[in-house]
């Protein structure tokens, strides 16, 4: 019998934190669209999050988003990368840039 562990060491801490973040941000931003991202460095967690915003909004969501990774990382030593786009990127929309 294989008694190879399904989860090594370190990566079912990440799954923890990641759907943490994930349900944190379903919370904070109800109408927006999560989908995971292509990994962007050393990230553990590559996000991105699409919503109703623009302009000033869009500052002000990402600056809650910047502050959220940290907490993720203090909690977990996990790094995680969110991108806020408005909803216009989002793959499949229609009105991609």
């Amino acid at each position: 019998m294989d008694t190879t562990p399904l989860v090594r060491p370190g990566h079912q801490t990440v799954a923890i934190a990641a759907v943490e973040l994930a349900e944190r941000l379903h919370h904070l931003f109800p109408k927006a669209v999560v989908k995971p991202s292509e990994p962007y460095e050393d990230e553990d967690i590559c996000l991105t999050v699409y919503g109703p915003w623009e302009g000033e909004e869009l500052d002000r969501i990402r600056r809650q988003i910047y502050a959220l990774e940290f907490e993720v990382y203090d909690k977990y030593a996990v790094e995680a990368m969110v991108k806020a786009l408005p909803l216009s990127f989002l793959p499949g929309s229609g009105s991609s840039p």
